[in-house]
């Protein structure tokens, strides 16, 4: 989903096709809110699991000088038959812990909800369950949170063919949802 990748449909099921995804629209719209002082790496790696994703924050964090994560794992760990729930939450709880630890704010985000009728959508109905976890431990750790899952609501006409990845019009509800929860973020720290 960071990546920037949708699906065309069913006959292209095991291809995708790179889009602009929410990274570009998100830097618009913060480039329009704090002009071109900042920069937003997209650092992500397609069909991760937060077990990959934790190894990985780790060493980034460290060789990288961030004023800022965000994050979003875990529709990997359960878009499948047999989810990996408590796994997740433990692996998006220690990143959390593992950015606050460097001194770099985090933002952590609920998944879009999946369409079941999608091609690639092996336990859509596990997202929602997965999502309650990762707002609880938002809470627990005191770290924002972007609900991409309360902003595309249940309108499907923002995923793709394949239920999984958003279109375009479902990127620029991510964007503006990471958007939202980076302003608000930003003025409580100038508080």
């Amino acid at each position: 989903m960071t990546k920037g990748v949708t699906s065309r449909g069913f006959f292209e099921r095991f291809t995708l096709t790179p889009v602009e995804g929410y990274i570009p629209k998100l830097r618009r719209l913060l480039r329009g809110e704090f002009g071109d002082s900042g920069q937003l790496f997209n650092s992500s790696i397609g069909g991760e699991t937060t077990n990959q994703g934790l190894e990985r924050l780790r060493i980034e964090v460290r060789s990288a000088r961030y004023d800022l994560v965000l994050l979003l794992e875990g529709v990997v760990d359960v878009n499948n038959t047999e989810p990996g729930f408590e796994n997740a939450r433990a692996n998006l709880k220690e990143m959390m812990r593992v950015v606050k630890g460097e001194g770099i704010p985090v933002i952590i985000a609920t998944i879009p909800p999946l369409n079941e009728d999608g091609f690639r959508t092996r336990g859509a109905e596990n997202v929602p369950k997965l999502n309650d976890m990762i707002r609880e431990e938002a809470d627990l750790e005191k770290v924002p949170l972007a609900d991409h899952e309360r902003a595309f609501g249940r309108n499907f006409t923002l995923q793709g063919p394949d239920g999984l990845h958003p279109n375009d019009a479902g990127y620029e509800v991510m964007a503006e949802t990471w958007f939202d929860a980076i302003v608000d973020l930003a003025a409580e720290l100038e508080t």
